[in-house]
């Protein structure tokens, strides 16, 4: 199996989580108390969001432990999104979305212990999706008026990025993410079945987005491998068993061109990977 393909069947494989109103990170033990590590949940409540402690033992099993308040408030229901919780890249900080009141917070990592560093505005109306790479941050926001805004991090928390708020056409996104390189930022819009990327600046501006459709229908969730592959969950608008996902090669220039995905309705190119669910979360 090939790289692209490679790709597909691990993303289909992964923990989902697009009807749920809870987002999922883990990460690896940094503490002699863990025995294997930590597992994180958002609460989304409207009445204060909370980062909730599942440790997690080497059998995987899963046992709750404290909640860190984000500061901040949830929508109270599903967000519809993926990545509204997220590990930074090397595992030092933790950042969610605070849909309810519009605002991103940053938690420092000490193996399932959180300390939280500062809750900062979005830049825009209901953020659901944050990514991370190599200090600076990015969130999209899904409200009325979406837009991505961009921020730089570190052990004093986060702080606005100027200059970096960008509109982003359409009324759904679903998830923001970075290019392992840090060049792009890609995000999927659901009801206009596109897929955005934003080229990224050396100082970590974004610019004006290049749109390209999408293979499938609703697309949701998504991986990227170290060669810019892009492997995405597309959702069909939720219909039972239509779901599938499709996998891309994204070009210098921004550009997303399909490498297998869906040729018409009900039809698959041998090449293409059903997936059963309608998101995915890095694990």
């Amino acid at each position: 199996m090939n790289r692209p393909l490679r790709l597909v069947a691990r993303l289909a494989a992964t923990l989902m989580l697009a009807a749920a109103p809870v987002a999922v990170a883990s990460t690896a033990p940094a503490m002699a108390s863990i025995p294997a590590g930590a597992v994180f949940a958002l609460s989304n409540e409207a009445d204060g969001n909370e980062v909730v402690v599942l440790h997690r033992d080497r059998d995987g099993a899963l046992t709750q432990g404290p909640e860190y308040p984000t500061d901040g408030m949830g929508s109270g229901g599903g967000l519809g999104s993926q990545g509204a919780l997220t590990l930074t890249d090397d595992g030092r900080y933790l950042l969610a979305v605070n849909a309810g009141s519009d605002d991103i917070t940053a938690f420092w990592v000490r193996g399932s212990f959180l300390v939280r560093l500062n809750t900062v505005q979005s830049g825009g109306d209901m953020p659901v999706s944050v990514t991370e790479h190599r200090g600076v941050v990015y969130a999209v926001n899904a409200g009325s008026t979406p837009t991505i805004g961009g921020f730089t991090l570190n052990r004093h928390g986060l702080s606005p990025l100027p200059g970096s708020t960008q509109a982003l056409a359409g009324a759904g996104p679903a998830q923001i993410s970075f290019t392992p390189n840090g060049d792009h930022l890609v995000v999927t819009d659901k009801p206009r079945n596109m897929i955005h990327t934003f080229a990224v600046d050396r100082r970590g501006h974004a610019a004006t987005p290049v749109s390209s459709p999408s293979v499938g229908m609703t697309p949701f969730g998504f991986d990227i491998d170290r060669r810019g592959h892009l492997g995405v969950s597309e959702a069909f608008g939720g219909a039972a068993g239509a779901s599938t996902t499709s996998s891309y090669a994204v070009g210098p220039d921004g550009s997303v061109d399909a490498i297998s995905g869906r040729s018409g309705p009900g039809k698959r190119r041998p090449a293409e990977c059903p997936s059963p669910t309608t998101g995915a979360t890095h694990t």
